[in-house]
């Protein structure tokens, strides 16, 4: 069974994980869940502990078990930050660990797949390209964004992906590792 580290920045399509959780445990994958302090404003935590067997871990889980952050990036097969915001985006290709979700990714040895959700100027802007740019450069996988109606009210490039997208682009990443495992 594939195990998967779902961490939730603080976006308002944060709305959306709890869905994509919902159609990931009916394929059975195994999920824990990371959930930051900006998420907790968009995240029923109430329902996701439900989904998820109180498998959801914040700032303060770590306080009663300080290598929390090692743990959890170790028995996961991979990581998904959804939706990723240009803060969790900027913090992570430039090496800042101030909270569970930062340290748990610079300890990582697992893939990273990021589902980027912002306004399309935050997206285009010159500072969020260059960290792209080195989260690519570094290996790591983007899933979107969109164009389209954005929360804010704006059209554009920016939207997070369809669940579908999500779903599909998990299950492929996931189908390579299982095949590399199972060569070695």
């Amino acid at each position: 069974m594939n195990r998967i580290l779902f961490i939730i920045t603080g976006s308002i399509a944060a709305t959306k994980c709890e869905e994509i959780i919902r159609k990931l445990k009916i394929k059975k994958y195994k999920i824990s869940c990371i959930l930051t302090e900006e998420a907790k404003k968009y995240s029923n935590v109430k329902n996701l502990k439900k989904i998820l067997h109180n498998q959801v871990f914040t700032d303060k889980s770590e306080k009663k078990n300080k290598m929390l952050h090692i743990t959890l990036s170790r028995v996961s097969d991979i990581i998904l930050v959804c939706p990723a915001t240009a803060n969790s985006i900027a913090k992570f290709a430039n090496g800042y660990a101030n909270n569970l979700a930062s340290n748990t990714l610079l300890a990582s040895n697992k893939k990273i797949l990021f589902v980027p959700a912002m306004n399309s100027y935050m997206w285009s802007n010159k500072a969020n390209k260059n960290n792209i740019k080195i989260l690519k450069d570094s290996g790591h996988e983007f899933i979107g964004p969109e164009v389209g109606q954005l929360k804010c009210g704006e059209y554009g490039l920016g939207r997070i992906s369809s669940t579908e997208k999500i779903l599909n682009y998990i299950k492929n990443n996931l189908k390579i590792l299982n095949n590399y495992k199972n060569k070695r």
